[in-house]
């Protein structure tokens, strides 16, 4: 164990270089993947929280980090019976949020639309309407009037 964490990895607070805090999302997904295969969701659920909570002390990277983080509460639904509707919530506000910061474009949008990790709820329908919003044609502000 390397922190006192909870985690096995080097406290976030810690974390001050910024090649280490580069690793610190892969590492978190890593985790996470690591406790599913072992059959340890609680726990998968418990980091995907930490990853969450920590993407949004991020000041430079918080709308990529959010995306990352997004991405694995998904993960997590195929692995629990009870309350998958909370962890697309938790998926999508992640998104909603990173949306909100301008996060998406087009480059973005298709990288979420291909993004393997959102297979696990692809098909439901609160992330069915948040894709469709993606989709929508960004709204043109009209133009002022020429004063006369």
């Amino acid at each position: 164990m390397l922190g006192p964490t909870g985690l096995g990895l080097i406290p976030f607070r810690r974390v001050e270089n910024s090649t280490v805090a580069a690793q610190i999302p892969g590492l978190l997904a890593l985790r996470v993947n690591a406790l599913l295969h072992r059959k340890q969701p609680a726990d998968a659920i418990a980091t995907a929280e930490r990853f969450a909570a920590w993407a949004e002390k991020q000041e430079k990277t918080r709308d990529n980090e959010r995306y990352n983080a997004a991405s694995i509460f998904p993960l997590c639904v195929a692995a629990i019976e009870k309350d998958r509707d909370t962890l697309v919530d938790k998926s999508l506000a992640l998104l909603a949020k990173a949306k909100g910061g301008g996060y998406f474009d087009a480059k973005t949008i298709a990288k979420l639309k291909q993004n393997s990790d959102f297979n696990g709820i692809r098909q439901h329908s609160k992330f069915v309407a948040f894709m469709k919003e993606l989709d929508k044609p960004a709204e043109v502000a009209p133009k002022p009037r020429a004063a006369k």
